[in-house]
């Protein structure tokens, strides 16, 4: 009776957010947003950052941006990978958080930006038409403290995620507009809803007094 009641919870309560490395958490137009870190060398990071948009209900066509943040303090960032038809060098990369650009004042973030500077070579981001998987990965060097959870036993890692998309249209092909931009500011773990939050204290409950009644047998 308890294993049923067990197995039964399982199924009923799943929180959003994954355990181990990864995390993941939804925007408010159904984009999930998974964030990953690994240690490639003592010191030395990797993370992945990924967009899931299939589900996306918004108007935006593209992302032109990704951001994170896992540590107090990183050093010689680096983007690593992008599935964005631009090459590397099309990205501004560097410390600091987003905000309609990668702002370069706070050591504890990465953050690449889509750089539309160059009209020879321009850079539109990703395209959400193109794919529903975007990704970026950067190496970087731990220089502070890494938050809870991305490389020990904690379940729950800590951290922050960003991104932002924006409408883009052409009128020429090498004259962009660019509007309607909108920028993601995530924390993880997402806290859990009220309704799961109630679910998991009546299932917890329901254990309680099936083992209450087994034992009064």
């Amino acid at each position: 009776m308890v294993l049923r009641l067990i197995l039964l919870l399982s199924v009923l309560y799943l929180p959003n957010a994954a355990f181990g490395a990864a995390i993941s958490v939804s925007d408010e137009w159904g984009t999930e947003w998974t964030l990953a870190v690994s240690q490639i060398a003592p010191g030395k990071l990797q993370t992945s950052l990924t967009a899931n948009t299939e589900a996306y209900s918004g108007t935006r066509t593209h992302l032109v941006a990704g951001a994170f943040k896992v540590s107090t303090q990183i050093e010689n960032l680096e983007l690593i990978y992008t599935t964005a038809g631009d090459p590397l060098s099309d990205w501004n990369t560097r410390g600091g958080p987003l905000a309609n650009g990668c702002k370069g004042k706070n050591g504890s973030f990465g953050c690449s930006y889509a750089n539309w500077s160059d009209e020879n070579s321009p850079a539109y981001g990703s395209a959400l038409a193109d794919r529903d998987l975007h990704e970026w990965v950067w190496t970087f060097d731990d220089e502070g403290t890494l938050f809870t959870g991305w490389l020990g036993d904690d379940p729950i890692a800590e951290g922050h995620i960003g991104g932002q998309y924006w409408h883009i249209t052409f009128n020429s092909p090498a004259t962009l507009v660019a509007t309607n931009g909108h920028i993601v500011s995530l924390q993880t773990p997402p806290i859990p809803e009220p309704s799961s939050v109630i679910l998991f204290g009546v299932g917890a409950l329901l254990i309680m007094a099936a083992l209450r009644h087994e034992a009064l047998i």
